[in-house]
């Protein structure tokens, strides 16, 4: 940050020592309006002069303008905010001391209307600096983590106990989901059916079945799993995740009638996890296309 113009640091000095007569009161504004209290230091409000205990704060704030900052800014914006001056109307030469604090104020606004601007971009600036900074450690977080569950995923691609691979595929969707906000909940089980999961996308409630064999998923599963959706509230849907794909006849049967699901598939999922398609964009564009086409499953070469 530049240094203050000189003169609009005396202006301040002025209308501050213009404004309050009395030193407690003088006292209690800068400790109110200053952030830095450390700017204070040292000054003895028994026998120091009022101008003296001004000119320590100010001159302080000169010395580091990129550190006080917000403190300049507060004491300008607070002084050229002041338009009442009760304070001073009862004291002896009251009117006079009205007039020389209005006079003194009207000057800092009239020399510290650039600096005010200044001061105040390079506040937003500094603002969305912060805001730069914490995106990208958010992104960087974000993708340390996807980082993590590929790795998982190649993991348990090489397990040779089906049971146990499908429950750790259930486990690595639901930290997916966790991980895009889809605010995802555990298996569970109600009288009658087993349910993989669930999930919340775009204020639509969603049931998850998840396989992972070598043979494409038929009609027989998605209609066990259609049946559980349908039982469920009336804008309940479901998402399918076959790690082995489908049966053509499977897609059809469901591509036709009331559809309350929509159908993924292993490529899918890999395509999320190496980081180049994002799982709610992945779920907004299948959604989409279902409506659109009644297609309950939107091979992944038509995503790109």
């Amino acid at each position: 940050m530049k240094k203050i113009d000189p003169e609009v640091l005396n202006c301040l000095k002025e209308a501050l020592v213009s404004i309050y007569w009395y030193k407690p009161d003088l006292n209690t504004f800068l400790r109110g309006a200053l952030t830095h209290t450390t700017l204070m230091g040292g000054i003895n409000w028994t026998c120091d002069k009022k101008r003296e205990a001004v000119d320590i704060v100010i001159n302080r704030i000169a010395e580091s303008p990129e550190k006080y900052q917000s403190d300049l800014m507060c004491l300008i914006a607070s002084v050229c905010d002041m338009t009442e001056f009760e304070h001073l109307a009862h004291l002896e030469g009251g009117p006079e001391k009205v007039k020389r604090a209005k006079r003194s104020v009207e000057l800092l606004k009239s020399r510290a209307g650039k600096v005010r601007t200044l001061l105040e971009e390079q506040t937003r600036e500094s603002m969305r600096r912060e805001k730069r900074d914490q995106e990208i450690a958010t992104s960087s977080s974000f993708n340390e983590t996807l980082k993590s569950l590929h790795k998982q995923f190649a993991t348990i691609s090489n397990m040779a106990d089906s049971q146990a691979k499908g429950f750790q595929l259930e486990k690595l969707l639901r930290d997916l989901f966790e991980l895009f906000d889809l605010d995802p909940r555990a298996s569970f089980r109600i009288v009658g059916e087993q349910i993989d999961g669930a999930f919340t996308f775009d204020s639509t409630d969603y049931l998850l079945e998840a396989k992972w064999q070598k043979i494409p998923t038929g009609v027989s599963d998605l209609d066990s799993f259609s049946s559980k959706v349908k039982r469920k509230l009336e804008n309940t849907l479901g998402l399918f995740v076959s790690m082995g794909g489908y049966s053509p006849d499977g897609i059809s049967a469901h591509s036709r009638g009331d559809k309350v699901l929509i159908a993924l598939e292993g490529a899918h999922l890999v395509a999320v996890l190496e980081g180049r398609l994002r799982m709610d964009d992945l779920l907004l564009r299948a959604r989409r296309h279902a409506a659109q086409t009644g297609e309950v499953y939107l091979p992944l070469t038509e995503v790109f």
